[in-house]
C-alpha cells in the first residue's frame, strides 16, 4: 500500500471584514423595527385566541371579555389622527422611540392585570401609542 499525499490549495491573503458604525446602526435599527412590528402584530392577534381563557381566569362572562379586544381597537382608531399629526411634527423616529416603550409598559400592565377593568385599561393604553410604535 502506498500513501498518497493530499495537497491543500495555497492560502490566499485573508480579506479583512470591517463593519462601518453606520452599517451596525442600520442593522440594529432594522432589527428594532422588525421586533416592534412582530410584537404589535402578535399582541393584536393573540388576544382573540385568549378570550375564552380570559373569561375563565377572570371569572367574567365571554361577552365582557370582548371589551379586551374592542378597547384596543377603539383607542387605536380614536388616536390615529393625533398620532399621525404628532409624528409629522416630532418626526417618525421620535414618535417611534416614544411610542414603543409606552406600548411595552402597557403590555406589562396587561400581563399583570388581576381584573378585567385593569386589563381593559391596559388595552386602551396599548392602543394609544400603537400607531406610533409601528414604523411607517
Amino acid at each position: 500500500m502506498s500513501t498518497s499525499e493530499i495537497t491543500l490549495p495555497r492560502r490566499t491573503a485573508a480579506i479583512p471584514v470591517t463593519f462601518d458604525v453606520g452599517t451596525v446602526r442600520r442593522v440594529f435599527a432594522v432589527a428594532g423595527l422588525l421586533l416592534s412590528m412582530l410584537m404589535t402584530n402578535i399582541d393584536s392577534s393573540i388576544v382573540n385566541v385568549a378570550l375564552p381563557q380570559l373569561s375563565r381566569d377572570l371569572h367574567v362572562t365571554a361577552a365582557d371579555t370582548v371589551w379586551v379586544a374592542t378597547a384596543f381597537l377603539l383607542a387605536l382608531s380614536c388616536c390615529l389622527p393625533l398620532a399621525i399629526g404628532l409624528a409629522d411634527q416630532l418626526g417618525r423616529k421620535v414618535s417611534f422611540l416614544i411610542g414603543t416603550p409606552i406600548f411595552t409598559l402597557a403590555s406589562l400592565l396587561c400581563a399583570l392585570a388581576p381584573t378585567l377593568h385593569l386589563l381593559v385599561a391596559g388595552r386602551v393604553l396599548q392602543g394609544r401609542p400603537r400607531r406610533s410604535s409601528s414604523p411607517s
